[in-house]
């Protein structure tokens, strides 16, 4: 009985899991939901740039919730193999990746409100959605070993507080 009783349990908590994970996803836009810092740059891999798994990356998020808003969190890293390094152009593969973020946030339906080079190294892209403001910033560099490592930075808010 106590093994019944265990599994339902487990089961429980699992479908309470999962609704959680449904609910905060829909609190967030598209774009940042499926945002992959790896899959943007396998869409720019004529770019020398060998991202495979040897290669490291990782990630987190954080997400939070007041009475009036939400607010997420996400960054994300990766670590690139240049497999032709005297001829990478880092300024021409920034540029590249930051116009893959404004096709994704326009085909998401998001309003970019500005978009910029920080520096030589990295750029953001600010926008909006109903009720949703947000900024994505990603940034590179060239680190020993003929390695590019990258960075994403990923912040959503949603409700009341502009």
């Amino acid at each position: 009985m106590n093994l019944i009783v265990c599994k339902a349990t487990c089961v429980a908590a699992l479908m309470l899991s999962a609704g959680c994970v449904a609910y905060v996803a829909s609190l967030q836009s598209s774009f940042f939901s499926k945002f992959s810092l790896r899959e943007l740059v396998e869409r720019n891999k004529s770019h020398d740039l060998n991202c495979s798994a040897g290669g490291g990356g990782g990630g987190g998020s954080i997400s939070s919730f007041g009475r009036k808003e939400s607010h997420f969190q996400k960054g994300e890293s990766l670590s690139c193999q240049m497999t032709g390094a005297a001829q990478f152009d880092e300024g021409e593969f920034l540029q590249a990746l930051k116009h893959s973020v404004e096709m994704d946030l326009e085909q998401s339906k998001a309003k970019i409100i500005s978009s910029a080079k920080v520096d030589a190294q990295s750029f953001y892209c600010e926008y909006a959605l109903e009720d949703i403001r947000g900024r994505v910033e990603i940034s590179g560099r060239i680190v020993p070993g003929n390695y590019y490592s990258l960075k994403a930075d990923l912040e959503e808010k949603r409700g009341e507080a502009k």
